[in-house]
């Protein structure tokens, strides 16, 4: 397994949180079995939630805000997006959501909890890097007149 199991599942995930904050050196603890990261300027970056079986960790990092709804240009975006799930090992495991109560687009990583701090953490560096890649990617291309939050 990797873990020390013998702590449980659920006091590991507040293993796997503490050890991410110490590593990018904020203090943060789960909340009702979550944890939100925002940047500087108050975006949401990362979102860490505990599957209520306590066996999953979820990784969300959102990317991109939805288009107008009703317009042309939602449903080509989506469809565009949504085309990266058929590789998912160029996308590292994870898969591209549409949130539709957040309005925006995401990458999911389901994680099994018991995953070793360390992997842990590099996984949601590389999530966190797949969404700010994709944020840059989508901005120069810059499809049709709608501009990304950076």
């Amino acid at each position: 397994m990797g873990a020390d199991m013998s702590i449980g599942l659920e006091n590991h995930f507040a293993v796997l949180v503490d050890a991410l904050g110490m590593h990018i050196g904020v203090d943060i603890h789960p909340v009702d079995g979550s944890v939100v990261l925002v940047d500087d300027a108050g975006r949401v970056r990362l979102v860490v939630e505990q599957a209520l079986s306590n066996e999953a960790i979820c990784l969300i990092a959102p990317f991109m805000p939805f288009p107008d709804m009703e317009s042309f240009e939602f449903g080509y975006v989506a469809g565009q997006l949504l085309q990266l799930n058929a590789d998912r090992a160029a996308m590292n495991g994870a898969v591209v959501c549409a949130d539709a109560l957040r309005q925006e687009f995401c990458l999911v990583c389901e994680l099994r909890v018991e995953i070793p701090a360390v992997d842990f953490i590099g996984a949601a560096e590389a999530l966190g890097l797949l969404a700010c890649s994709l944020r840059d990617t989508l901005n120069k291309v810059h499809l049709g007149a709608y501009r990304f939050s950076p």
